[in-house]
């Protein structure tokens, strides 16, 4: 089994943290690449720093893409980079996790699709920014997942899949096929450019992309069979003792490093030294 975790430069240590977690806790997971976002701002010396903490790992940078190097935006980057993971590894199946992720149990999801209902105003617009992405790429109005109990859902809460090669091959076709587009990558960049997809408008009149809304929306449409929509959290905070918490277990925050702090690190047995800790600031 094979792991695939994505990082970057803000998320140096919590990395390492992540890297630890699945090592204790799916050791059946035999080898794991660390994909890294080469294109975002980085210290002097980063990739190096990543061969010397991160143990034994295969490093792969974002730049083994073709076409990355045209989104200029690392959130979409990273989307990107899941959409196309058969395009850089040479496995048929990946365990694909964020950086940011602490494992406090093992979380088996395979054969689910997590889910969670929207909570607030501001959701109902985001939602149908999201839907107008997923319809959009599928091609077919009213595919995104719904509960007969919940309005809205989403079943990108969960920051970490099983994904395969078949899978991905055949969801590109398909929004290509729809689209008329020759390349999903590059069709995402120039709707970037052209700001048909933004990271979010108060009208609600554009796209906003999910790249789990749009793999999971084409899971139940192409592969229904394969798939059970489970209610679940969206994790927990990082000081959250989760011994006595509900499944699944895992610990989330997307803050870069230097804003959780050094004392935090230091208190999760991360040896962070002083010349580490200013590159991480500085970076």
């Amino acid at each position: 089994k094979v792991a695939a975790v994505l990082t970057y430069p803000g998320h140096f240590l919590m990395t390492m943290l992540c890297l630890r977690s699945i090592r204790e806790y799916y050791p059946h997971i035999d080898k794991i690449y660390v994909l890294y976002d080469d294109l975002a701002p980085a210290w002097s010396g980063y990739t190096d720093d990543c061969a010397k903490f991160y143990g034994t790992v295969e490093l792969i940078p974002y730049s083994r893409l073709s076409g990355i190097q045209q989104c200029d935006v690392g959130w979409w980057r990273a989307q990107l980079i899941k959409l196309h993971m058969d395009e850089i590894l040479p496995e048929n199946e990946w365990f694909v996790v964020d950086g940011d992720v602490i494992f406090d149990e093992k979380c088996d999801i395979v054969n689910i699709t997590p889910y969670s209902p929207w909570v607030n105003q501001r959701d109902n617009v985001l939602d149908s920014m999201v839907t107008r992405y997923v319809e959009h790429m599928l091609g077919r109005p009213d595919c995104r997942l719904s509960v007969p109990e919940h309005d809205l859902i989403i079943t990108s809460i969960i920051p970490f899949r099983w994904l395969d090669r078949d899978q991905l091959n055949a969801l590109r076709s398909h929004v290509c096929s729809v689209t008329g587009q020759a390349n999903m990558l590059l069709y995402h960049c120039q709707l970037f450019r052209t700001q048909g997809i933004v990271g979010f408008v108060p009208e609600g009149d554009r796209m906003v992309m999910h790249e789990w809304e749009l793999i999971e929306a084409w899971n139940h449409l192409y592969r229904p069979e394969r798939y059970r929509l489970v209610m679940t959290g969206s994790g927990y905070q990082l000081d959250q003792d989760t011994a006595q918490c509900i499944s699944p277990r895992f610990r989330h925050n997307s803050l870069r490093d230097k804003d959780i702090g050094k004392d935090w690190f230091l208190r999760q047995d991360i040896s962070v030294t002083d010349a580490l800790w200013g590159k991480i600031v500085d970076a």
